[in-house]
This record gives structure tokens, sequence and C-alpha cells, in this order.
């Protein structure tokens, strides 16, 4: 997940990140991990990378991010 985390930084890793068409379901998932913090971390700050563009933020919709990352939020 911090490899993500880090790719997702980079502009170039956008395109890339489409074409692998389960890649953004799994980092979006990756917020389910309530006892590993630091991977929910990670894949909130991928999350706040990628969604710099319109067609990741699209992808990020699709996969549910409201419906997983809202709750995670809100944890306690």
């Amino acid at each position: 997940m911090r490899t993500f985390s880090v790719l997702s930084q980079f502009e170039a890793a956008g395109s890339e990140i489409l074409e692998f068409s389960g890649l953004v379901p799994d980092i979006v998932h990756g917020t389910e991990f309530e006892l590993l913090p630091g991977a929910v971390d990670a894949a909130l700050q991928s999350i706040a990378n990628v969604s710099v563009s319109s067609e990741l933020q699209d992808a990020l919709l699709r996969a549910g991010v409201f419906m997983e990352d809202v709750p995670c939020e809100f944890r306690a």
C-alpha cells in the first residue's frame, strides 16, 4: 500500500493506474483494514494523490470511495 502511495504522487502513474482495472478498487478497499492503521493511512494518501485527475476521480467513484472512505473518517 505504501508503494502505491508513493507511486500515485507522479503524474505519469495516473494513466498506468487506470490501465490496471483492479488497482483503484484495491486502493479504495485498503481503507477497510481497521487493525492496520499504516495500511489505511497509505490507502488514504493514495486516494488523495490520485484524486487530482478527473478520470481517476471517476474511477474512485465507481470503486465506491464514498462508501468506504466516509465511514473510515468517522471511526474512533
